[in-house]
């Protein structure tokens, strides 16, 4: 079989599209990952044949746009309004270029964030549509919220279902008004194809031959009312690659003292991160604790600020997490999915709007304390959050417990199964 996948976001939306990726090419599928020219290193280590979707050098959220993003992502609707904005200004060439990766594919997977890409090139070649989520975003159902509002009440029962399907309905007309117009632009000029209506989100999963969900049921069930083309796998965890190594110093890090605490923001590190190294410098003086801080490599370089902090600019999450005694991030569905597995409690200070829900999921099952907003964390508040997750040993044995279940999952095992299968 002949698959290109194309992967549109920050750097957590693309690794699990690496996975993906590997695993169908381990079970003798043709593989062609069409995604940002910024990950091309990244995806090449892994042997996989990269296609760039631009020729931007730079990640997203370390742009001058992707900074005005971060700067209104508690606002759902003002993120979502520039980030559509933004899209919109590359949807041409990214149309261009994926049906350039897409040619010889028999099968396209597409992330949603560029499901209109996908399936506009799908619908003119006719081609197999495969649709894959990171979280359950304007999939319909009664049993929980969009994922940018899980703050809807949920009590009285009757309330809450009605409520988490009006977030639906909201989540899907809001969307298509923002992303619709340009797409259909495109789909006029370039392949003479009929505007797509508003209403074209709430038709999912029915515009692709099936959905996958690439995260855990252990974290997020699957709703009763769901149709059946929509299928979670687990999730879709990367190992490093073979010819990765840790810094020396890093590994003397480790060795020199205590498990310490890991806080790193992902491609979210770029937003004020002096600021974030004072904060966390004073949350582990004041606990007593050490750690790793993930900072954005074009602000600074890696190395050992203290005998209790190192800052780093790139780590293999699946070998340093479970050296850890907490794990302090921004919500990633992919972040989420290798803190969880790792078996130590998790901290999630989201900065946009999707990151509450992981935030809120993980704090339901036990294994975090409730997410606290980015703007809202201070050197204190981030040492409470400290104390409660070592201390807490409820919630430490909870996250051993949901580490070693995770870990028995194979995501990308059942997600392959399903590709191949599925006609």
């Amino acid at each position: 079989m002949r698959i290109t996948i194309i992967a549109i976001g920050s750097r957590g939306d693309v690794v699990p599209y690496i996975a993906l990726s590997q695993g169908l090419m381990n079970a003798g599928h043709s593989i062609r990952l069409a995604t940002h020219l910024s990950f091309a290193e990244l995806v090449r280590s892994y042997g996989i044949p990269f296609f760039a979707l631009d020729d931007e050098p730079k990640e997203l959220f370390q742009t001058k746009d992707g900074e005005k993003l971060l700067a209104n992502g508690t606002n759902p609707y003002r993120f979502a309004q520039l980030f559509a904005s933004n899209l919109a200004a590359f949807t041409p060439l990214y149309m261009q270029r994926a049906h350039e990766a897409c040619q010889d594919a028999d099968t396209i997977v597409v992330a949603y964030i560029g499901l209109l890409i996908g399936y506009t090139l799908a619908e003119k070649y006719n081609k197999r549509l495969v649709m894959s989520m990171l979280q359950p975003m304007l999939l319909s159902t009664a049993a929980m919220a969009e994922p940018t509002s899980p703050w809807l009440p949920q009590k009285p029962a009757l309330l809450g279902r009605a409520m988490n399907q009006l977030s639906h309905v909201m989540a899907q007309q809001y969307t298509g008004m923002l992303f619709l117009p340009a797409a259909n632009e495109v789909r006029k000029k370039r392949y003479n194809l009929p505007p797509l209506e508003r209403s074209f989100y709430a038709n999912l999963p029915g515009v692709a031959d099936f959905v996958l969900c690439a995260y855990s049921p252990l974290l997020v069930p699957r709703p009763v009312d769901w149709s059946e083309k929509i299928h979670i796998t687990g999730f879709w965890m990367l190992e490093h690659a073979e010819a990765w190594q840790p810094e020396r110093e890093l590994v003397d890090f480790l060795h020199a003292g205590p498990a310490p605490i890991y806080i790193g923001f992902g491609s979210m590190s770029a937003y004020r991160p002096a600021e974030t190294i004072e904060m966390v410098e004073q949350a582990l003086t004041q606990t007593g604790q050490r750690g790793i801080l993930l900072v954005d490599k074009h602000a600074y370089s890696a190395q050992k600020r203290s005998d209790n902090l190192y800052l780093t600019n790139v780590v293999a999450h699946d070998w340093l997490f479970p050296q850890m005694q907490a794990i302090v991030h921004h919500g990633g569905a992919g972040t989420t999915a290798a803190s969880v597995q790792a078996g130590v409690p998790t901290i999630i200070v989201p900065y946009i709007s999707d990151q509450w829900f992981w935030g809120h999921q993980v704090a339901r099952a036990g294994v975090g304390p409730r997410p606290i907003s980015r703007k809202q964390l201070t050197a204190k508040k981030l040492a409470e959050l400290f104390n409660t997750a070592i201390h807490n040993q409820e919630m430490r044995q909870r996250a051993s417990e949901l580490g070693a279940r995770i870990r028995s999952e194979n995501g990308v095992e059942q997600a392959v199964k399903l590709i191949v299968t599925i006609g």
